[in-house]
C-alpha cells in the first residue's frame, strides 16, 4: 500500500510541472536572425499611369541625348527607381552637342535608362536634318526620312538600327525597302549591318 502511494506521489510532481509551465504568458516571437531574406520585406512594385510624360536620357559624357514625349505611359516604381515601361503615341528628338540632329515618331516606345537604348515600334518615322549647302545657304536642308517597322537607337554607339521594310528617301534618292539598315543618329551614314562602319 505504501509503495503504491509513493508511486502515485511521484507521478503527480511531473504533471504539476507540466501544468505550471503551460500557465505562463504568451511565448515571445523569435527575433529575426542575420540570415533573414531581405527580398521578402521589400515593398512591391507599384505602377502609375501618367499623361503626357517627357523623358530626357543623356549620355555618360554629356555630349548627346534624346527626348521622348508620349501621350500616355505606365511608370513602374521599385527600389531601383522609375522604369517607364511602354509609352504610347511618341515623338521626340535626338540631340548632339545640344543641336537637334533627327526627329522621330512611333506608336509605341520603350526606354531602358540603364543601357540608354530607345526602342520604337509599330511603324516608325525618323527624319534626319542634314545641311545641304551650309556655305551658300545655311537655311536650306535636305531631309532624309527613314521608315521602318521597328527602330532601336543605341545612344552609347550613336547608332540607329532599323528593321522591317526599311526605306530611306530624300529629294534626290530612294533606298529600299530592305530588311535591315543601320544609320548614324543624323542619318548622314546609312548602310546594311554588314557594311556599316
Amino acid at each position: 500500500m505504501r509503495i503504491h502511494r509513493k508511486h502515485a506521489y511521484r507521478s503527480i510532481i511531473p504533471l504539476f510541472l507540466v501544468i505550471a509551465g503551460s500557465c505562463g504568458g504568451p511565448t515571445p516571437a523569435p527575433t529575426p536572425s542575420a540570415k533573414t531574406d531581405v527580398t521578402k520585406v521589400l515593398p512591391p512594385v507599384k505602377s502609375v499611369k501618367t499623361k503626357a510624360p517627357e523623358i530626357t536620357i543623356e549620355s555618360a559624357d554629356g555630349k548627346s541625348s534624346y527626348v521622348v514625349r508620349a501621350k500616355e505611359s505606365e511608370i513602374h516604381l521599385d527600389e531601383s527607381g522609375p522604369d517607364f515601361g511602354t509609352m504610347t503615341n511618341v515623338e521626340g528628338e535626338i540631340l548632339n552637342e545640344g543641336k537637334v540632329v533627327s526627329r522621330f515618331n512611333a506608336p509605341s516606345a520603350k526606354v531602358d535608362k540603364d543601357s540608354q537604348v530607345l526602342e520604337l515600334s509599330g511603324g516608325v518615322e525618323f527624319v534626319g536634318e542634314i545641311d545641304q549647302k551650309p556655305e551658300t545657304d545655311p537655311v536650306k536642308r535636305d531631309e532624309f526620312i527613314l521608315h521602318a517597322a521597328n527602330v532601336k537607337y543605341l545612344q552609347g554607339l550613336g547608332r540607329i538600327e532599323a528593321e522591317g521594310a526599311v526605306t530611306v528617301t530624300s529629294e534626290d534618292m530612294v533606298m529600299g525597302p530592305v530588311p535591315k539598315l543601320w544609320a548614324t543618329a543624323d542619318l548622314r551614314k546609312i548602310a546594311t549591318p554588314g557594311k556599316f562602319k
